[in-house]
């Protein structure tokens, strides 16, 4: 295995702890990996969990439960192809804050600069209970977006989408996923 591979394995098990006690399981392959941290990382919640995923189609998790016997059933109804893997534990964020910040790009400044150019107001993540987005229309029209308390970004924009979700996930699921989703998006966008 070079440097490379085993870095980016390392890095990626680094964000799954096995719950004591667990035997050995199968060996999982990088974008497996890549796909269970991606799935735990929603589920941060410090206490073990099974995810129920397809060994067909690339690891494709079908759910995150808490039980044996939730992943046992999700996995019936999904299908043959999917196996319970676990129990894992995801690593709580014990000192995560939320840094409320607006950023402008207009074009001659940057984050890099000596002078923040994006202001922000940490507080404890687990002080929060909800977020609202609230935007003025022209007109005097608003609209407000609700969000509980596990929404950690918001794009306002497709380039937003495109400079930063997109990348991330051709990562994680694949370029051929990552396209697809951003087609969805799209597609939404023009409803």
């Amino acid at each position: 295995m070079n440097l490379q591979l085993a870095s980016r394995r390392l890095a990626t098990l680094s964000l799954i702890v096995f719950a004591p006690g667990v035997r050995a399981q199968e060996p999982l392959s990088t974008a497996a990996l890549r796909r269970f941290a991606e799935a735990l990382d929603g589920n941060r919640l410090g206490t073990p969990v099974f995810i129920v995923a397809c060994r067909d189609s690339g690891y494709r998790v079908g759910a995150v439960v808490t039980t044996r016997a939730q992943g046992d059933s999700v996995r019936r109804f999904l299908g043959v192809c999917y196996g319970i893997f676990g129990p894992y534990i995801p690593i709580a964020d014990l000192l995560a804050h939320k840094a409320v910040r607006g950023c402008v790009h207009d074009g001659h400044t940057s984050n890099q600069e000596p002078r923040p150019i994006c202001p922000f107001s940490p507080f404890p993540q687990r002080d929060v209970d909800s977020t609202k987005l609230v935007t003025y229309l022209r007109g005097g029209r608003t609209h407000e977006m609700h969000m509980g308390p596990e929404v950690d970004a918001i794009f306002l924009t497709l380039p937003a989408i495109d400079k930063f979700m997109i990348p991330y996930y051709s990562r994680v699921f694949g370029i051929d996923s990552a396209a697809a989703m951003r087609t969805q998006i799209v597609r939404d966008l023009g409803r």
